[in-house]
Parts: structure tokens; C-alpha cells; sequence
């Protein structure tokens, strides 16, 4: 369970200390107006914000171009299939399949999507024993305590503080054996896995209180089909690097690198909260100090993943996940068994926060001698590793990191201001979503939002 399931349980306790988030729901198709003025849209980013934002508005008579720096669409949505079957590199789930508005896009375009058992994972001891049963569902239950306690003693102090800090002070307090304080640590590097960063920068306040019900789907074929379908019909530039955007009251001119000068009337900014945070984009005039105050003061996490295709299994294929309890010391303790859906010997390790970057920093040769290290002690055995692959999202150029959080002592309302209109300036993505950030779901959300702004607007 991921820090966001725990903040859900919490919620259903009735112990989760919202602050006030919007929830936009699922949207229905917009219908065309009857008159835009003939006004032009210009979306920066053809992730699932900005291919979202285009179908919406180019539906309601809308003329929409969309520019893209890459050459492919759907930004941190990025399925590889040099392996002979599709791995997700970037986002690989639905959070929360029951009325999510993803889940919708799949049956509409027939996609194929399986249940992900994250809850169910066989854990590894520091020795390498493995945890029985029992022991699991003891340590399980005190996790969940100990979560709900560092929730309402923050809330109790009336006072922000990282949720690390706050368990790290519940251990001392409770005098906590090693056993618990490894599973404890190791919960917090699970959590890591679904914030994008290290807790010990994350708010405890933090807390959404909404999320979508159902279990979690992946993509056995490959997220970006999502994408691919929704964009269809759709004015894409692609390898198009923005490097200035003109605004103000009655028109938008965009530049690229590739010395390209697009015009129009509006534009929508899909850009990734990283990219805004690297200045790599002149904004003329500047963004008003609210937008700039947002920006500066979220936060960008990272999560990297190892692809590791093998020449035979020596895991269990029925079993969709494995870790180490070894988090302080182990940077690759976590694995997907994506040949529970692929067929194909492959495992993908997952490391997010600092250890996300200290995997961008490191040679192929020592990650690839770290994870055998480790899999070699928890199986006793491997086969021949065949091909490695590692995500590097943090050096990306165009997403500089995977997705936003709330740092401490952050309000949340900064990802609302994130999101607000400028003028003839509109924004989207998973960073202006308050209520769900760090999604799929939020982006596209955000894209519709953003559309339907535009079209009340004009």
C-alpha cells in the first residue's frame, strides 16, 4: 500500500485533514459553439494535458496547434518496445479504476488493461529470509498505527512537518525493535515510490482525501495507446523546442529553437512543473509573481525505473512484486515482475527520490553489479541478464523529473495558482490539478479544465 492508499484508508477513518481540494469530474464530450470568433489556440506540450485541452476545443470549433519538442507525444507517458513486448517507462498505471476518467478512454478505445496486485508483494528480510504471512500482516498493522499517528500529532501541533520527521520521532517514542523500525523505513521508501521523492521533504498535512475507487490497472500493451487514439485528428508539431512565449491581452507568439514562429489568440501551457522550475522558457512580460511564487515553491519529485530482461525466469511468475527490507542501505529494492503480464523474463526496479538520482549518476556496470548482487542473494540464483535499460527523467530536457508534490510548509493552494488563467494565458497538467496531482488522470483532467475555461471564456 502507497502512501496515497494509506491517506485514502485515513479518509475513510475519517482521520484524513483535507484542505479544501476541488474534485473536477469526469467531463462529457463539449459540444460546438455556436461562434469562438474564429479564435486560434496555441498548446504548449503534447502530453495528455495539452492532447486533452486539443480535442476538447478543436470539438467546439476551435483552430488548435499543438507544439511538441519531442518527437513522439504523450510526454511522461512513454512505452519502449525494443524488448519484444511494451514496458512502460514513464506512468504505467490507472490509480483508481472505478469512474477514473482513463479507465473511460480505455473501454472507448478498446485497450487492454490488467489488475496490478501492488498490496501483495513477497518480502525479503535483511538476512534474505523471507517474511511469513503473519508477520507481514502484524507489520502491516503497525505501519498503518503508526501513519495515523504521525497524522494526528501534526495536526495536533497545529505545525507542518515532513512525514519522515514525524515517524522517526513515533519510533524513539515507542522505542520500536529493529524488525519494525526496518519494515517502518521500508514503508517510507514505498511511499517514495509513489510521491516521486524523499519524505523527509514531503508535508504530512498533505492529504487530498479523494481518490478514485478500484483497484489499479496497467497496460499490458503499452500506455501510450492512450494517447495515441485521444490525438488522433490533431495539429501536432513535433521536435519543436519552445524557448519564448509572447503573451498579453489580444495575441500569443510562441518561438522555438527550431526557429519557428507560431501565432495565435490563446495558449495553453502544458509544460511539466520541472521544466517551469528550470527557467528554461522567457515568458514576455514575465508571469505575475503569483505563478512565479507557485512554481518556485512546489515541488518536483523523480522516479526511475531499471528494465532488466533475463534469458530465463528464476522468480516465481506468479508473484507481481518482490523487495528487500534493506531500504537505508539498498537503493534497488523494489521489483515488478512485468513477466506476470508479458510472459517474457523481465523484472523492473523502481527507485524514486535521491536514490532516483543517484541512479542517473551511477554507470551501467555498477547498477547492473548492484541488482544481481541483491537478486542473487533474495533467489539464490539468476539467469543470464540479456539487456539493461534505466529511465533517466530528472536529465530529461523536457520533463526535468516525473511529477510534483507538496513540499512542507507548503500550502496546497499553490497548485490552484499553478493553474490559474493569465490573460489570453491558460495552464494545465498533473502540477495544476490540486486534488489529483502526480496523475494520469490529473493531467487529463487538467487538459479539460483548461478547455472548458477557454470555451466559457470566449
Amino acid at each position: 500500500m502507497t502512501r496515497k492508499e494509506f491517506l485514502h484508508q485515513l479518509s475513510l477513518l475519517g482521520l484524513g485533514y483535507g484542505l479544501g481540494f476541488t474534485h473536477w469530474a469526469c467531463e462529457s464530450p463539449t459540444k460546438p459553439l455556436q461562434s469562438n470568433g474564429g479564435k486560434k489556440v496555441l498548446i504548449v506540450g503534447a502530453g495528455i494535458a495539452g492532447i486533452a485541452a486539443a480535442q476538447a476545443l478543436q470539438k467546439a470549433g476551435f483552430e488548435v496547434v499543438i507544439i511538441e519538442a519531442r518527437d513522439r507525444i504523450g510526454g511522461r507517458i512513454w512505452t519502449d518496445r525494443s524488448l519484444g513486448t511494451a514496458i512502460d517507462m514513464g506512468a504505467s498505471w490507472i490509480h483508481g479504476a472505478r469512474g477514473n476518467p482513463i479507465t473511460d478512454l480505455t473501454r472507448k478505445y478498446h485497450i487492454k488493461t490488467s489488475t496490478s496486485k501492488r498490496w501483495q508483494v513477497k518480502l525479503y528480510n535483511p538476512d534474505f529470509s523471507v517474511l511469513s504471512d503473519e508477520t507481514l500482516r502484524q507489520k502491516r498493522e503497525m505501519a498503518f498505527w503508526m501513519y495515523r499517528r504521525a497524522y494526528r500529532l501534526t495536526n495536533f501541533q497545529r505545525k507542518d512537518a515532513s512525514m519522515a520527521a514525524m515517524l522517526e520521532r513515533l519510533i524513539k517514542d515507542y522505542e520500536l525493535n529493529k524488525d519494525d523500525q526496518n519494515y517502518l523505513y521500508w514503508r517510507l521508501r514505498v511511499s517514495e515510490l509513489s510521491e516521486g521523492a524523499s519524505l523527509d521533504r514531503l508535508s504530512t498535512w498533505y492529504d487530498t482525501s479523494k481518490r478514485f475507487r478500484g483497484g489499479q490497472l496497467v497496460f499490458p500493451e503499452g500506455y501510450d495507446q492512450v494517447v495515441k487514439k485521444l490525438g488522433q485528428g490533431l495539429n501536432i508539431q513535433l521536435g519543436q523546442q519552445v524557448n519564448q512565449i509572447f503573451w498579453g491581452q489580444k495575441s500569443v507568439k510562441i518561438s522555438t529553437q527550431q526557429n519557428k514562429i507560431f501565432e495565435g489568440d490563446l495558449a495553453i501551457i502544458t509544460l511539466p512543473l520541472g521544466v517551469l522550475k528550470e527557467g528554461q522558457i522567457t515568458f514576455t512580460p514575465a508571469l505575475p509573481l503569483f505563478k512565479q511564487q507557485a512554481i518556485n515553491s512546489l515541488g518536483m519529485g523523480l522516479l526511475n525505473k531499471i528494465v532488466l530482461q533475463f534469458k530465463n525466469f528464476f522468480w516465481d511468475n506468479k508473484l507481481q512484486f518482490m523487495s528487500h527490507l534493506a531500504p537505508q542501505t539498498n537503493p534497488y529494492m523494489m521489483y515488478m515482475n512485468w513477466g506476470y503480464f508479458s510472459k517474457k523474463p523481465i523484472l523492473i526496479a523502481t527507485v524514486a527520490g535521491k536514490f532516483g538520482k543517484v541512479l542517473e549518476e551511477e554507470s551501467i556496470a555498477n547498477v547492473k553489479r548492484q541488482v544481481l548482487t541483491t537478486l542473487n542473494k533474495m533467489f539464490g540464483k539468476t539467469s543470464e541478464l540479456i539487456s539493461i535499460k534505466t529511465t533517466r527523467w530528472w536529465n530529461d530536457p523536457y520533463s526535468q523529473g516525473s511529477y510534483s508534490h507538496l513540499p512542507v510548509g507548503v500550502k496546497a493552494a499553490e497548485f490552484t495558482a499553478l493553474g490559474k488563467p493569465v490573460n489570453n494565458m491558460f495552464f494545465a497538467g498533473e502540477a495544476t490539478h490540486q486534488t489529483y496531482l502526480a496523475t494520469v488522470h490529473g493531467a487529463y483532467l487538467s487538459g479539460i479544465r483548461a478547455a472548458e475555461e477557454i470555451i466559457k471564456k470566449y
